[in-house]
């Protein structure tokens, strides 16, 4: 019927004229579904339209600390043994106020891990030249995902979440930041003498190591961790019952001495023992040294809290 060709062609050519113009009407019954690349619009007279998915955001990752050599994160399979850098790439980074980060957490279930005012935008955050790692030894093999939230100056504009998804193993990484078969990353890693300890005393004295320790209910413990060449570290970041990266640090101390719970040269602040449940528990420290090129180092510590004295107790001054 030509009345059906013509309506049919002037309804195209409307279609197009408002693409063209970024605006898309359609009537009220039609349906929006969501397919991968593009989203699909299916209108009741079987005319089905595409419009390109907003791509100005870009989760990457790299095996260095300045961020080359990265790929897409989206789809990565990650070596467990690594420690990767993750930054949100994008173009628009003049029109942004903030971009707030979660790990496998969606946004609004709980607290950012990391807020970022200014470019380069990093999970973990970082400084310009230099981002701080994702130790993947901290996460389980299996999926994971991250998700970025980002804030415009313009308050007009609603705020865009963007996501990726990755698998940690603890096979070779399938997908690799560089074109050769295993990538050589751009930092150094050294062993790095320090350990966890405790005490009865805010003045840190009589000292007892943390690893495997028995700690009482009723008490109060001071924690912090003895480390080697203290002029060589830069930052240390302490997490408690969380692996480092799920959420944000307990405590950043850049001075020595490095507490748990922070405190001044002379004494530190305590720990409430019954604060915690009776189990098992765990202390990780990040340690970030001054030379970017050298990788930060993890440092655990298992212990225990009872119900009964405490197996090692320092004698308390």
């Amino acid at each position: 019927m030509w009345w059906v060709s013509k309506f049919l062609a002037f309804s195209s050519l409307t279609v197009s004229l408002l693409l063209i113009q970024g605006v898309l009407a359609l009537p009220y019954d039609q349906k929006t579904s969501f397919d991968g690349d593009a989203e699909v619009l299916r209108a009741s007279h079987a005319v089905e339209i595409r419009v390109s998915i907003n791509t100005d955001f870009d989760f990457r990752w790299s095996l260095s600390s300045s961020r080359t050599d990265s790929a897409g994160l989206q789809g990565a399979e990650l070596l467990q043994l690594n420690v990767v850098f993750v930054f949100l790439e994008t173009q628009r980074a003049s029109e942004i106020q903030s971009v707030d980060f979660w790990l496998d957490v969606d946004v609004g279930a709980g607290p950012s891990i990391q807020r970022e005012l200014n470019p380069p935008y990093d999970l973990l955050g970082g400084s310009v030249n230099s981002a701080n790692g994702l130790d993947l030894s901290q996460l389980l093999v299996g999926p994971h995902f991250v998700v970025a939230q980002v804030t415009f100056k313009n308050s007009t504009m609603p705020t865009v979440q963007t996501r990726a998804e990755f698998d940690v193993t603890d096979l070779s990484a399938t997908a690799t930041p560089v074109s050769t078969p295993s990538p050589i990353p751009s930092f150094t890693k050294v062993p790095l003498l320090a350990e966890f300890q405790w005490s009865l005393s805010s003045i840190r004295s009589n000292p007892m190591t943390l690893q495997g320790s028995n700690l009482m209910s009723d008490t109060t413990v001071y924690i912090f961790l003895q480390a080697e060449l203290e002029s060589s570290i830069q930052l240390v970041e302490f997490w408690l019952d969380a692996a480092v990266g799920t959420m944000p640090p307990l405590q950043r101390e850049r001075n020595p001495p490095y507490d748990l719970l922070g405190g001044s040269v002379q004494t530190a602040k305590g720990l409430a023992v019954s604060e915690l449940s009776v189990g098992s528990h765990f202390v990780i420290a990040r340690v970030n040294l001054r030379d970017p090129s050298i990788q930060p180092a993890t440092i655990r510590a298992d212990f225990v809290v009872g119900d009964e004295m405490a197996t090692a107790s320092p004698t308390p001054t």
